[in-house]
């Protein structure tokens, strides 16, 4: 917050042309010897022109996560408990929404106690998001678990034209079908994330789907002692019978297997990846038959 001290410089214009201005602001934002961005927070208090200036810099990366013992308590007399870094993170969007405009990267984290009701308005915020980071601090996060405003709010987020970069790490139970938003997606990557199998039991989809697939361009697939969830990435449908995922345009992969069942899975995988360029893929259990397995892959992938 801006005290009153400091509010008579915010209304002084600055004496060098704004675009100047600018330029010198992403030169300080741009020193590496300066990562907490100390040199562009000090000049966001000169005049209230150099605000959306610096804003752009300060705001870029947002990281949103709980670390044990960084919790500060609550400055409120009453018996709410410790704020969380959500929780504050949304109060600072709720009293300055303007803020979520500058965002580009987010990286989320879900704590068990956060309180979470005003999370869809505070996305809604969030118009150029270009990468999404979904994870949970401590143990795997389950990702039916959520609620509908909440997972509703992440799959509108999904459907921003500026988003192509999506990573979910250490979630359990993910709905391969929730990707069909993410149109503009071009890079995903899956840390230790399962995905959900029983079609019956299914959170509810999309009722109107886009008319474009997604057409990844960069897979990482980074799995933990389990299957790797190939099958499940290659194989999904959309309700129309169109597959979730276009691979015809995709030119990297790397993948960890650990599974001899995803052998099958890949192999189907690969061979609708028509102009990939690098393929980097690793296994613990099954190395030896990794080599004999890529010579048969690779007269699939043009030259």
């Amino acid at each position: 917050m801006v005290r009153t001290r400091s509010s008579k410089r915010l209304t002084r214009k600055p004496d060098l042309p704004l675009d100047v201005c600018g330029i010198i602001i992403d030169i300080l934002a741009s020193d590496r010897h300066d990562p907490g961005l100390n040199s562009v927070k000090k000049c966001s208090l000169v005049c209230q022109s150099f605000l959306p200036l610096c804003r752009k810099h300060i705001f870029a990366t947002i990281k949103i996560d709980d670390p044990p013992g960084t919790l500060e308590p609550s400055h409120s007399d009453s018996d709410e408990g410790p704020h969380h870094v959500l929780e504050e993170f949304m109060e600072l969007i709720k009293h300055t929404p303007g803020i979520g405009n500058y965002i580009r990267h987010l990286e989320l984290s879900f704590e068990e106690y956060d309180d979470l009701d005003d999370f869809p308005r505070t996305m809604q915020c969030l118009t150029r998001l270009e990468s999404l980071t979904i994870s949970q601090c401590n143990e795997l996060f389950d990702w039916r678990s959520l609620k509908w405003p909440v997972r509703n709010a992440l799959l509108r987020l999904l459907q921003l034209p500026t988003l192509t970069t999506l990573a979910l790490c250490f979630v359990s139970n993910f709905l391969v079908t929730d990707l069909v938003h993410g149109t503009n997606l071009r890079r995903l990557e899956l840390k230790s994330t399962t995905f959900f199998e029983d079609p019956a039991d299914a959170p509810p989809t999309a009722i109107i789907l886009p008319a474009k697939l997604v057409q990844l361009r960069e897979l990482i697939v980074q799995p933990d002692d389990e299957a790797t969830g190939i099958e499940q990435i290659a194989n999904a449908r959309r309700s129309d019978g169109l597959p979730v995922i276009d691979f015809t345009q995709m030119t990297a992969v790397t993948i960890i297997c650990n599974c001899v069942d995803d052998m099958h899975a890949l192999g189907i995988f690969l061979k609708r990846g028509k102009k990939l360029e690098k393929i980097d893929l690793t296994g613990r259990t099954f190395s030896s038959l990794l080599e004999s397995f890529l010579i048969t892959l690779f007269q699939y992938i043009p030259n």
